[in-house]
């Protein structure tokens, strides 16, 4: 079973505990791909007990892009082969490598090494995360959350639109909101000309929408902007 743990177009947020323990019954793998939620949910990759969990560490944690992750369960890690071959592929012997030879495990082993390939975005992930401790981010996000909420909800009341889903199913800081049908390209080409608004407008399932992101260093004028530029566009 392979599901979003946030949607990139919706901004949705799936019930996973549910869902992976449901699978877990019926014997199905479960594969997360979790590109939007380090940073932005809470996520406990030993409580959520994912087979597989993938996940990016540039989009909400504000490190460099190429800072990611794969998590794989410990019975389910033999079932995985890299896709380059490099340094501990094999044991030293020659035959097929087991456990412990090199490091901890053959999945590490395996894994760990992928040729002539720049570490830097993954070694600055440490600092990223001492950044965030450091900054309190968990309290300091809680308010991009609320922005993000009322920011929504006052598109909505000006388009007449309801929103997709309650906050509770929402990504927190980061929501889509439904626009009036539009030639999406042509709205975020005059979001970005007329008003120095960059965010994206995209079409989904034959609806419009406008996906808004709040991190701390956003503020109340810079939604306000968004909501007045809409409105004009609109003619809100």
């Amino acid at each position: 079973l392979f599901i979003s743990h946030v949607t990139s177009p919706t901004a949705l947020v799936f019930p996973l505990n549910d869902v992976i323990k449901e699978a877990r019954k019926r014997g199905i793998i479960t594969v997360i791909d979790g590109a939007h939620a380090p940073g932005l949910v809470n996520l406990n990759l030993n409580k959520l007990n994912a087979d597989f969990y993938s996940g990016n560490c540039n989009k909400w944690m504000m490190s460099p892009k190429g800072a990611a992750f794969l998590w794989a369960k410990k019975e389910v890690q033999p079932m995985l082969e890299p896709r380059v071959v490099s340094h501990g592929w094999v044991a030293q012997s020659g035959g097929p490598q087991q456990r412990g030879v090199f490091g901890n495990s053959r999945f590490i082993d395996c894994f760990e090494v992928q040729g002539t390939r720049d570490p830097a975005a993954w070694l600055s992930l440490p600092k990223a995360l001492n950044f965030l401790h450091d900054c309190n981010w968990s309290t300091m996000t809680q308010a991009s959350a609320h922005l993000a909420q009322k920011t929504a909800e006052k598109i909505s009341a000006a388009t007449k639109i309801p929103l997709l889903a309650v906050p509770e199913f929402t990504a927190s800081q980061m929501i889509s909101v439904p626009l009036p049908d539009c030639n999406v390209d042509q709205v975020k080409r005059q979001l970005y000309d007329k008003f120095s608004i960059e965010v994206p407008v995209f079409n989904w399932k034959s609806r419009c929408f406008v996906r808004i992101s709040f991190q701390p260093y956003n503020t109340e004028e810079d939604a306000n902007e968004l909501i007045a530029a809409l409105a004009h566009i609109f003619s809100l």
